[in-house]
């Protein structure tokens, strides 16, 4: 995403005084602020003076709480192109119907292997964390872009359905991650085909926790076997909420009282 944070990590894991605790807190923080940024689309052109003056605070506080000094530093900036984003804001960004459209796809990609690494339980099956620059990893729309041929909707839809179908496209909900070799297959095939590729192939989180299976926590009138019976604007909306749920906690703003 950027290298002007790391000054700042090399000092604190070069400096020996430093707990190990204090440079996980300020590694995290370092995330949150920077993968908020991203999907709120805010400037990252002020990005070198901002962590040269996160480092010189860091260096300046007491070693033992040199993470929480970070957090501070990154808490106190007051300019508009320095904001760390809050929940609102976040949430906001992240179930507007067009993110796809309007994100920078190395950065949807990041959010999206982000999500899926969180998703990871200790009763998931060991594998290695993802990154975001594997080039084997594509974004995949569920319910394709180019819906008509295979999704077409009922004979007599309104112009409503018309426009929701077209508003679910680009949301959150309807993306997940799949490999480039899996990609072609899957194409603008319809909902049966898709499922039936994703259940062979898929074994991401992000796919089989909330596209082939109901996400945890909704309703308990949404069985997974209702759940799969399709795949539509009202799937897409749940999961878009359920996903954005957790990116608030995959990625915190800490309290302003940090200590």
């Amino acid at each position: 995403m950027t290298t002007t944070p790391w000054p700042v990590l090399l000092y604190l894991h070069a400096t020996e005084e430093v707990p190990n605790d204090q440079r996980a807190v300020a590694a995290r923080a370092i995330d949150s602020f920077l993968t908020r940024r991203a999907v709120c689309l805010i400037t990252t052109k002020d990005y070198n003076r901002l962590f040269v003056q996160v480092l010189a605070d860091a260096q300046e506080s007491d070693p033992a709480r040199a993470g929480c000094a970070v957090v501070r530093s990154l808490w106190n900036q007051t300019a508009e192109a320095r904001l760390w984003p809050d929940d609102q804001i976040l949430l906001e960004a992240l179930i507007t119907p067009d993110l796809y459209r309007r994100s920078y796809r190395a950065r949807l990609k990041a959010l999206l292997v982000g999500l899926e690494n969180h998703l990871r339980t200790p009763k998931t099956e060991l594998a290695p964390i993802l990154s975001s620059l594997d080039s084997r990893l594509n974004i995949e729309h569920v319910l394709p872009q180019k819906w008509e041929t295979h999704w077409p909707l009922a004979d007599g839809d309104s112009e409503k359905a018309l426009e929701k179908r077209h508003g679910a496209v680009h949301q959150l909900g309807n993306l997940t991650l799949t490999t480039t070799k899996l990609n072609p297959s899957l194409s603008n095939r319809e909902w049966l085909r898709k499922k039936d590729e994703l259940r062979a192939h898929s074994l991401l989180r992000l796919t089989t926790s909330s596209v082939l299976s109901v996400p945890e926590g909704l309703d308990q009138k949404w069985t997974t076997d209702r759940w799969v019976e399709s795949w539509d604007g009202d799937r897409i909306q749940l999961r878009t909420l359920w996903l954005a749920g957790i990116a608030l906690r995959a990625w915190p703003k800490p309290k302003a009282d940090v200590d």
